[in-house]
């Protein structure tokens, strides 16, 4: 079974159209994900988002 830990990809289940759909997970806490994005890896944590609004791929 995966989980959300440092280093999982996951989707966004409604793109972003600067940062794009594919992320990775920098760090989890409790109901919230800090996501670096693919696209745009250079920015470091670019969104802060709940966990109900990423699918993991």
């Amino acid at each position: 079974m995966k989980t959300l830990r440092k280093g999982t990809k996951v989707k966004l289940l409604n793109p972003d159209e600067t940062w794009g759909e594919y992320f990775t997970v920098h760090k989890k806490e409790k109901d919230f994900v800090y996501l670096v994005s693919d696209n745009k890896p250079d920015f470091g944590i670019c969104m802060t988002i709940s966990i109900n609004k990423v699918k993991l791929i």
